[in-house]
């Protein structure tokens, strides 16, 4: 199935970075968008001249950070051309994987 790409407003910071975007549904398209509707969230905030757009998967570091590290990084890595920024909350032992593009979150 082939996806609508070519509506997609690239940020300045996406061109820079040069971030893709699928262009066919698939296996590795599927198991992201399942990651984020389980583990993640979408953030889009505009204020008069200035907007955010922000992609987050957040999961346990004792039990998701493996995970994490062999398959979610690859998998959007290949999806996207670029990484997930991760943080780390040691203290409530969870996650924060993170990533500001435009053209991936719209």
């Amino acid at each position: 199935m082939e996806l609508l790409t070519k509506e997609i407003s690239y940020s300045n910071k996406d061109k820079l970075l040069k971030i893709t975007l699928p262009t066919k549904l698939n296996e590795d398209l599927a198991e992201f968008v399942g990651i984020v509707v389980g583990d993640g969230h979408l953030n889009c905030f505009s204020k008069r001249n200035w907007s955010s757009f922000s992609i987050t998967i957040t999961g346990s570091i004792s039990e998701d950070l493996e995970y994490f590290n062999i398959v979610i990084q690859p998998l959007f890595t290949r999806l996207f051309n670029t990484r997930l920024r991760i943080t780390y909350q040691t203290h409530k032992n969870y996650f924060n994987a993170t990533n500001c593009s435009k053209a991936i979150v719209i």
